[in-house]
């Protein structure tokens, strides 16, 4: 078994993560990760047919193509944690009063993923 394994349950794709002790820390399972989100990527058709076969199996309903495909133009499948946007949701719920102030320095370790990212040449992402 990998560590990521992508399995068709009927309609559905599931990705099973299996790296114990501690699922998240492991540089094969982001390697792993990094080729599911890949194929998202490049066979966009395909990704949003497998997301709405789940939407149907757990609503009994299925969404327009053209509301999947109009929604998926505003998707970005990364695994980069796009830690603004983390900042940006925190400072959105305080202002409404659902978050007290909280410090989001460090929240990410991003030492696994930017060691993939250097190993294939690429930039560093960058965290809070």
């Amino acid at each position: 078994m990998a560590i990521v394994d992508i399995e068709k349950q009927g309609d559905v794709a599931v990705l099973r993560m299996s790296n114990p002790p501690v699922n998240a820390l492991g540089h094969g399972l982001r390697v792993d990760l990094e080729k599911c989100l890949n194929e998202a990527n490049a066979d966009p058709a395909t990704a949003q047919a497998t997301t709405n076969d789940g939407i149907e199996k757990i609503t009994t309903k299925r969404l327009a193509d053209d509301i999947i495909a109009g929604a998926w133009g505003n998707l970005e499948f990364t695994a980069d944690p796009v830690a603004a946007s983390l900042q940006q949701s925190a400072d959105d719920a305080v202002a409404v009063g659902l978050l007290d102030e909280v410090d989001l320095d460090g929240i990410y370790d991003l030492g696994i993923l930017n060691d993939l990212l250097a190993e294939r040449g690429e930039p560093e992402v960058q965290g809070l």
